[in-house]
């Protein structure tokens, strides 16, 4: 007997229930209906690859009829090549009677790519024919998600792998479970020997602690503050690293830390470098101070000699004593001028000049710094024309490059110092990129030392760039000289070999200058006389009593303050008389001399201006355009050289002006 959960078969004979060939004609309907409903493509061919049955998705899919497809083959609705490709498929399932499952990316109609997991099997028909069936389901939204993930985990990877910063993962007791390569470069450690180790352990000993701590504060839900802490390397000196660590959180407990490791190696040197440069403005601060100071004392020393030589009737021995001072204030002259370049508060002095002629003078000071066993050579090119600049700078230029050279060549050796002038143009030694077209003259420093490595060579013009012991050299030498050339709109190259020497080429801008020679007011054997009323602004009382002396004695009516605000009172009542305004730039009492220039030429636009200064800080104020011998004046000067530029200034047209930019 069965038992009664067992179902029977359909076709058991049974009058209550229909006949075998309803009960098939019924499952058929009833599997028709499920195929015709369903999402999924269904369809059957014959051996010939037409189809012979498809469900209304298939029909949809490709906007078709039955008409329109049955007895049709895929070339009816997909490219050519696809459907070659199925027939090829058709060939090997009935050739081996075996089913074929594969996801393939098949366009639609409208040109949508869709992609299809597909299931194709072979059967025969009553009639005995071979058939294939076929089931495909869109699977789209699943390999779109999948390619999504995937190229989401190689942003991931690639991202891990090319950054800079050190990216780790430790679990909650420090462990250190994975890093990137940035870790292996910049602790020198493999990760095989890292990894399932304490990350503390490559932390130096005196800051485990406070990383252990911050571990700690993070699993007990705080947020510990970005740690610096000195990581252990397997070839160099600890490395600073500044780590920030994130808790990963999994179901309200901590299931890893997240860390960051950024190092701040060059950050620290930056950090050294600030401090280098703070204390050297300090220094060039107090430097600018000290020169300011000791060129008004110079002024009184320069001026009042200069008047005492006035007397002819002064014995020999005397005027040789009073020569004496003039040299030894000149020196002194020249040791402010240095400590102002030092400070960046000198103004450049331009005026025509002859690069052979400073060659011969710089070279006797060399010939006493530099030791016996280095040879000093110097091959200037004749007929050099003269170049716009600043004897002084340009100087130091030389001597900051005999002195990188000297110090090339502990052994000894030779030091040539040549001039020549060279034309480019736009095909001409294109190495030299920065340099203008035109004609230039050519001042070369080759020494016989050991040279530069090829690696420095990009570099020595950095500022604290040196390759010599900490305690010999700032880096600040050869960065002065790129500084110094700019300013004379000029450029300057490096060539050196290992062992082989070292030539630098510096590339100065030759000008049709009007003078055959430099001019120089000092060379001025009688000073020009006038009668007009100068205002004359000094806070130094020695210098201003000097210089009132000086200007009555040329024939010139004053007028002196002490400071701009007792030029002002003195403007108020004598604004008509003035003809010219002589002034410090520095002053107390909160009006500058470039201030005070301003509110009086413009109460009165005709008024002539000759600044003065121990130092020139003050003219780098946008609005002054001061040049030495026109409109500006540097302490100590020569009386001589004083009353020229007074002269050169009211004897010039209105358009020549003041030296404020709006004229």
């Amino acid at each position: 007997m069965t038992p009664p959960f067992v179902q029977t078969s359909l076709f058991e004979s049974d009058p209550t229930k229909p006949s075998p060939a309803d009960a098939l004609k019924a499952a058929e309907s009833r599997f028709k209906a499920f195929v015709e409903e369903h999402p999924s493509i269904a369809w059957i061919k014959d051996s010939e690859g037409r189809y012979i049955y498809c469900n209304q998705a298939l029909l949809n899919t490709y906007k078709k009829t039955r008409k329109q497809l049955l007895g049709k083959t895929d070339e009816c609705i997909v490219p050519a090549s696809i459907a070659a490709k199925h027939k090829r498929l058709h060939s090997r399932i009935l050739k081996q009677q075996t089913s074929l499952e594969s996801v393939e990316s098949i366009p639609l109609p409208d040109g949508q790519i869709r992609h299809w997991k597909i299931r194709r099997f072979p059967f025969k028909a009553q009639n005995g024919e071979d058939c294939i069936g076929g089931i495909a389901t869109d699977v789209t939204e699943r390999i779109e998600a999948e390619e999504a993930v995937r190229l989401s985990e190689e942003r991931y990877h690639s991202l891990m792998e090319n950054a800079q910063d050190a990216i780790f993962s430790l679990a909650p007791d420090g462990t250190l479970l994975s890093a990137n390569s940035a870790f292996e470069r910049i602790t020198g450690w493999s990760l095989d020997r890292c990894v399932d180790q304490p990350f503390a352990q490559w932390i130096i000993p005196s800051e485990q602690n406070r990383f252990e701590e911050a571990v700690h504060e993070l699993m007990e839900g705080k947020s510990p503050p970005t740690l610096e802490v000195y990581l252990r390397a397997a070839q160099t000196e600890p490395v600073p690293l500044e780590i920030t660590l994130t808790a990963q959180q999994q179901k309200g407990a901590v299931a890893s830390i997240f860390g960051i490791g950024r190092d701040i190696r060059k950050r620290r040197h930056l950090e050294n470098q600030l401090r280098q440069v703070q204390k050297l403005e300090s220094i060039g601060q107090l430097a600018a101070g000290i020169a300011h100071d000791f060129n008004n004392i110079l002024s009184v020393i320069q001026g009042h000699t200069s008047l005492v030589s006035l007397n002819e009737e002064l014995p020999a021995t005397t005027r040789e004593s009073i020569d004496a001072i003039k040299q030894a204030t000149d020196r002194a002259s020249n040791l402010t001028r240095q400590l102002l370049m030092f400070s960046r508060k000198q103004v450049m002095q331009v005026e025509p000049l002859d690069i052979n002629k400073a060659i011969d003078d710089i070279s006797r000071m060399l010939a006493r710094l530099l030791p016996e066993d280095i040879h000093l050579q110097t091959h200037c090119e004749n007929s050099t024309p003269l170049i716009q600049g600043d004897v002084g700078m340009l100087e130091q230029v030389i001597l900051n490059l005999a002195v990188n050279a000297r110090d090339a060549m502990p052994q000894g050796g030779k030091l040539t110092l040549s001039t020549s002038v060279v034309s480019f143009g736009p095909q001409t030694n294109p190495t030299i990129a920065e340099a203008l077209n035109g004609r230039f003259v050519c001042l070369s420093v080759r020494d016989t030392g050991c040279g530069i490595p090829a690696e420095d060579i990009p570099h020595v013009f950095e500022p604290f760039f040196t390759t010599k012991e900490k305690e010999s050299g700032t880096g600040l030498g050869l960065a002065t000289v790129y500084g110094i050339v700019k300013q004379h709109n000029g450029h300057v190259d490096v060539e050196s070999k290992v062992e082989q020497g070292t030539v630098f080429r510096i590339y100065l801008p030759a000008e049709a200058c009007q003078n055959d020679k430099p001019f120089r007011l000092s060379q001025l054997e009688k000073a020009p006389m006038g009668d007009e009323t100068i205002l004359l602004v000094e806070d130094e009382p020695s210098v201003g009593k000097l210089v009132d002396t000086l200007l009555r004695k040329f024939g010139y009516r004053t007028l002196i303050a002490a400071d701009g605000v007792e030029a002002l009172k003195l403007w108020r009542r004598h604004r008509d008389e003035v003809d010219l305004l002589l002034t410090d730039l520095i002053m107390p009492r909160g009006i500058s001399g470039g201030e005070l220039a301003e509110q009086l030429v413009a109460d009165r636009p005709s008024l002539r201006v000759v600044f003065t200064s121990g130092y020139s800080g003050e003219t780098h104020r946008k609005n002054l355009h001061l040049k030495e011998g026109q409109n500006f004046i540097s302490k100590p000067y020569m009386p001589q050289d004083l009353a020229k530029i007074i002269r050169k200034q009211l004897d010039s047209p209105l358009s020549f002006g003041t030296g404020l930019k709006r004229i």
